[in-house]
C-alpha cells in the first residue's frame, strides 16, 4: 500500500508521523496471537507455483493495520509478493515488508493471510505471457539485488526505498515487463473517504496535507493488471469492493476484533474514544453508499 507526506514541509511533523507508524507497526507484530476457533488450513499442496509468480494477501490477524489500506483501495489485498527460487526444497517469496525488502518461506508467508478461523486469504497470479528461462534469472538476480532495500514509510515512489507495492512493480519493469500494476494519483484514486472520513481521520497525519501530485501504486492494481493471468483466487478480482464487503469480511474473519484491539493504544493520541469509532464504523457500513465500490473499474486493469 502507499501513502505520502510532502518532505518540503514541517519536517517535525514527518518525524513524528514516522516515529508513530513504527510504534504502531511495532504493536501490532507484537500483539498476542488470537486463538483460532477452527481447523488451520494447510498451504495447498496442489498450488503449481513457480519463479515469478505474485501472491497477494490480506493480513487481517498478523497486522490489522491494513484495514486502511483494504478499505483505502476498495480491495482486500493489504501486502504483496513475488515467488522466488527454491532452498531446501521449499519455494521463498521475496517482499518488501518493515524493515526492509526480505525473503520468506511460503508457508510463512501465506500464514501472514490467515484468519481467526485458520482460513488463509490470498490470490496467486503470473505474469500473462509465460517469463523465459533467462528471464526468471534475472528476476531472481534483480530481487537478490534489491534484499535490504529499506521500506518506504513515506510511500512515494522515489529511488532509496521501496513497500511492498512498488517492490514488485520496479522488479518486474528493471527485466522489461512494463505495467504490472498501475502508477497512480494517490489524491484522484484511492478512497480517503471510506466509512465516511473516519478511517483517514485515525490514519491520517493532519500537519501535513497529501500533495495533489503524489503518486503511487497498489497491490489491487498489480492483481488485477491485465498483464497478469489468475492461477488461484481465494479473494475477489477482477473487481473493486465497497465498504460493507470489506466491513463484512473482516468482521467474518475476525479482523475487526484484532483492529480494534490494535487500534485501542493508538486512538487516544488522536483524541478518539475507539468504542465510539467502532460504533460508527458499523454505522458507515450500513449506508447505502457503503455498497458500492468507490470508484469505477478502471479501464487499464483486466477486465471482468
Amino acid at each position: 500500500m502507499y501513502f505520502y507526506s510532502g518532505r518540503a514541509k514541517l519536517f517535525l511533523g514527518l518525524m513524528n508521523k514516522k516515529i508513530r507508524y513504527l510504534s504502531l507497526y511495532a504493536l501490532l507484530i507484537f500483539l498476542p496471537g488470537i486463538l483460532r476457533g477452527g481447523p488451520v488450513e494447510s498451504v495447498p499442496q496442489d498450488l503449481p507455483l513457480k519463479t515469478g509468480q505474485i501472491i497477494g494477501i490480506s493480513e487481517m490477524i498478523k497486522d490489522p493495520s491494513t484495514f486502511f489500506f483494504e478499505a483505502f483501495t476498495g480491495s482486500r489485498y493489504g501486502h504483496i509478493g513475488v515467488v522466488g527460487e527454491k532452498e531446501n526444497g521449499r519455494w521463498q517469496v521475496y517482499h518488501s515488508n518493515p524493515p526492509a525488502v526480505q525473503k520468506s518461506d511460503i508457508s510463512d508467508f501465506l500464514d501472514r493471510s490467515r484468519d481467526d478461523s485458520g482460513k488463509l486469504n490470498f490470490t496467486l497470479v503470473e505474469p500473462a505471457a509465460p517469463l523465459s528461462t533467462g528471464e526468471e534469472k534475472a528476476l531472481l538476480d534483480q530481487m537478490r539485488r534489491m534484499l535490504g532495500t529499506p521500506y518506504n514509510y513515506e510511500q512515494h515512489l522515489n529511488k532509496h526505498s521501496v513497500n511492498c507495492s512498488e517492490f514488485v512493480y520496479k522488479a518486474f519493469q528493471n527485466i522489461g515487463r512494463k505495467r504490472i500494476g498501475e502508477i497512480e494519483k494517490i489524491i484522484n484514486d484511492t478512497n480517503f473517504k471510506s466509512f465516511d472520513g473516519e478511517l483517514y481521520g485515525l490514519y491520517g497525519n493532519t500537519a501535513i496535507a497529501i500533495p495533489k501530485n503524489a503518486y503511487g501504486i497498489t497491490p489491487v492494481s498489480i492483481i488485477n493488471s491485465p498483464n497478469v493471468r489468475v492461477v488461484h483466487a481465494q479473494l475477489p478480482i477482477e473487481r473493486l469492493l465497497g465498504d460493507r464487503e470489506i466491513y463484512k469480511s473482516w468482521e467474518k474473519g475476525g479482523g475487526l476484533e484484532a483492529f480494534e484491539r490494535a487500534m485501542r493504544p493508538i486512538a487516544p493520541l488522536h483524541k478518539i474514544n475507539i468504542d465510539v469509532f467502532m460504533k460508527k464504523l458499523d454505522k458507515a457500513s450500513h449506508r447505502p453508499e457503503a455498497l458500492k465500490p468507490f470508484r469505477t473499474y478502471p479501464l487499464t486493469w483486466r477486465q471482468p
